[in-house]
């Protein structure tokens, strides 16, 4: 879903004053993608939030920040805050984007993840799901008997990526998938990046 004027609220005390009283401020309001996390039945557990550079409402491809996600500056220090954010209890659960199918893609972002199911467009078979960070692969919920594959991106460290994907494998295995694999975008790039190009 798409929240037009989501506020960014950002807790604004001190680098070092952790002590003190939270001084919680709205940073920034703008568009939003906004996606439920459930577990295993239709129980929202929680969301995952990700504030979109507004520029992308005038489809101006020359004026969108990079992968498209607003840029957030910290109001008194100017550093660049995370454009995503997770609320509620992410562990365990995922953001479904299709039913439970026979064969499920899984991965670590929502593009990534939806951009290798177009690949599929058509198949009522292929199915997929997204883990609210590369850790959470190793905890989603998993449709038993299904054949998992599980997205790695390449633009971020490889051997970490590679190690999550393995561990996301032996999980899935264990929760009954009927069998469970990996694959990888090329170095520096994930997958939305080779349709983008």
């Amino acid at each position: 879903r798409c929240h037009q004027a989501l506020d960014y609220w950002h807790d604004c005390r001190p680098e070092g004053a952790k002590d003190a009283a939270p001084d919680w401020r709205v940073v920034h309001t703008g568009p939003a993608m906004v996606a439920a996390a459930r577990g295993r039945g239709e129980i929202i557990t929680g969301c995952h939030i990700t504030w979109l550079d507004p520029a992308l409402a005038g489809f101006d491809a020359s004026k969108v920040a990079a992968k498209g996600k607003a840029v957030i500056l910290h109001p008194l220090t100017g550093e660049t805050l995370p454009a995503k954010k997770m609320r509620g209890e992410t562990w365990g659960s995922a953001i479904w984007l299709t039913p439970p199918c026979r064969f499920m893609l899984a991965g670590e972002g929502i593009e990534t993840t939806r951009t290798a199911l177009s690949a599929f467009d058509g198949r009522a078979d292929v199915g997929a799901a997204v883990a609210m960070s590369l850790g959470h692969l190793s905890a989603m919920p998993i449709v038993t008997g299904a054949a998992y594959l599980f997205l790695g991106d390449g633009d971020s460290h490889a051997g970490e990526t590679q190690k999550a994907l393995r561990a996301a494998c032996a999980h899935a295995l264990a929760q009954g998938a009927e069998r469970a694999s990996l694959s990888m975008a090329p170095a520096g790039h994930d997958f939305n990046d080779l349709v983008m190009a």
